[in-house]
C-alpha cells in the first residue's frame, strides 16, 4: 500500500486574536462583515505554505505554490485548479515544476517486492475531492521520488501497473511525474486523517505583461491629459 504523510507545520500568520467589539470596530454593517470574512479566511488559511515558483504551461504562466491543505476543508479551491479535470495536463504542470517547490511529502510503497520510502513534490490533484464516494475514481499527480526507484524504465512501468492493479488502481509514470486513479480509501497517499494534511499544489495564472507599444501608448495618452489639465487651469 501506498502511505505518506507530510511534513508537518504550523503558521503563525493562522493564529488571529479575536475580534472584541467596540464602537471602533462596529462602524458600519460593511466594517463588521469584513471583519467577520477575514476572521473565516484566516481559519481556512493552510497551515503552512512554501515559496512560490513561475512555471510556463501550455503557453501561459502561473504561480504555484505548495500548502499543506487538509481536504475536507478545501474542495471548492482544489476543484477550481486549472488541471482539476485533465491528468494529463497535471502531469505537465508536475513536470513543470519539477523540484522547484522541494520534497515536502514523504512515502512508502510497500509490496513483497519493493519496500521504498522516499520524498514526492507537492500534489496536483486532477479528480475527485475528498470525500469520494466509494463508487467514484479519485486522481492526483506527484514529482518525484527525489530518490531513485529500486526499478527504472519498464521494470519499473510493469511493477506500477502490478501494483496499482492490486489496490483497483492505475498507477503511471511521465517523465518525472507519477499518477494515480483509483479509490482513494485504497490509497493513503495522502495522509487524509492528518491534521495537517500533505503538501498540494495550487495555481494562479500570472497576467501577460503589457506590449512595449501599449506602455508607450499609455504613458502618451497620460501626458496630452496633463496637457489639457494645464490649459483648463
Amino acid at each position: 500500500m501506498l502511505s505518506g504523510k507530510g511534513d508537518s507545520a504550523q503558521d503563525p500568520s493562522a493564529k488571529r486574536p479575536a475580534w472584541a467589539w467596540s464602537p471602533s470596530v462596529a462602524i458600519c454593517a460593511g466594517v463588521t462583515t469584513s471583519l467577520l470574512a477575514a476572521s473565516a479566511l484566516a481559519v481556512l488559511a493552510p497551515t503552512a505554505t512554501l515559496a512560490a515558483v513561475i512555471v510556463d504551461v501550455d503557453g501561459k504562466s502561473y504561480e504555484v505554490k505548495s500548502s499543506q491543505y487538509t481536504l475536507q476543508n478545501y474542495e471548492s479551491l482544489l476543484a477550481a485548479q486549472p488541471w482539476f479535470g485533465d491528468q494529463a495536463k497535471a502531469e505537465r504542470f508536475a513536470n513543470a515544476v519539477a523540484a522547484g517547490l522541494d520534497y515536502p511529502n514523504t512515502y512508502t510503497i510497500s509490496s513483497g517486492l519493493v519496500n521504498f520510502t522516499s520524498t514526492y513534490g507537492p500534489v496536483f490533484i486532477f479528480q475527485g475531492i475528498y470525500p469520494v464516494p466509494t463508487s467514484n475514481l479519485w486522481g492526483a499527480t506527484v514529482f518525484g521520488p527525489k530518490d531513485p526507484f529500486p526499478l527504472q524504465g519498464q521494470d519499473l512501468a510493469n511493477f506500477l501497473a502490478v501494483y496499482g492493479a492490486t489496490y483497483s488502481a492505475t498507477i503511471t509514470q511521465d517523465g518525472g511525474a507519477i499518477s494515480y486513479v483509483g479509490p482513494l480509501d485504497q490509497w493513503e497517499f495522502f495522509g487524509v486523517n492528518s491534521p495537517s494534511g500533505d503538501f498540494i499544489a495550487t495555481a494562479q495564472e500570472v497576467p501577460a505583461p503589457l506590449p512595449i507599444f501599449g506602455v508607450s501608448a499609455v504613458f502618451g495618452f497620460s501626458r496630452q491629459i496633463r496637457r489639457r489639465m494645464k490649459g483648463i487651469l
